[in-house]
């Protein structure tokens, strides 16, 4: 399939995403998490099938469906999209120079990834779902801790502390610490926490 067919269904996506983000008032819509998106007559379904399947393999969503005219994303992720997105817009240029190294977090293992190597957090426990909802954003969005409680399970996370957020992420910079040798990615000041740039 053409790069510019791929573009053109990542844009509607990201166009239906950061509408549902702006209708919450940047808020993060946990309540739904889902989005349509339309069909459109010069894109065969086939392309749309092959291009939602990439970006699922990819981690830019869960899961879609098919519906009759339109389909049903879940779990689109922001960040990845427009990561998935810069690719896709120069894709020539990107061959051509080394690629700097990024983060990013594969849900399904609960890894953080950079370039080879892999930092695995404990699969569903508070660790796994405040990186969760920070890799759900670009680097520096600060989230409060009321944000990142929206991503928690309380079942498999029972409230055994109040610190719990910040436990969390003390234990998430000392993984990433020894596996990458990154200082305190993850910052926190006044109930607000965020993932620094990494370069």
């Amino acid at each position: 399939m053409k790069p510019n067919l791929k573009l053109e269904i990542v844009d509607a996506i990201l166009g239906k995403v950061n509408a549902a983000i702006e209708t919450t008032g940047g808020l993060i819509y946990t309540d739904s998490k889902k989005v349509f998106l339309d069909l459109v007559p010069h894109v065969k379904l086939e392309e749309y099938m092959a291009t939602l399947k990439e970006l699922k393999k990819a981690g830019a969503l869960e899961d879609f469906e098919n519906r009759d005219d339109c389909f049903y994303i879940l779990h689109p992720s922001q960040s990845r999209l427009y990561e998935i997105r810069r690719s896709l817009s120069s894709p020539t240029e990107q061959k051509s120079k080394e690629k700097p190294l990024k983060l990013s977090f594969d849900a399904n293992s609960g890894k953080i990834i950079w370039g080879d190597k892999e930092c695995e957090l404990p699969l569903k426990k508070m660790e796994y779902y405040v990186a969760q909802a920070l890799f759900e954003y670009p680097p520096e969005t600060k989230l409060t801790e009321d944000h990142l409680m929206r991503y928690i399970d309380p079942e498999s996370c029972p409230a055994d502390s109040p610190n719990r957020i910040y436990d969390a992420v003390r234990r998430i910079n000392k993984k990433i610490k020894e596996t990458f040798n990154i200082q305190r990615l993850i910052l926190y000041k006044e109930s607000n926490f965020w993932m620094r740039k990494v370069e």
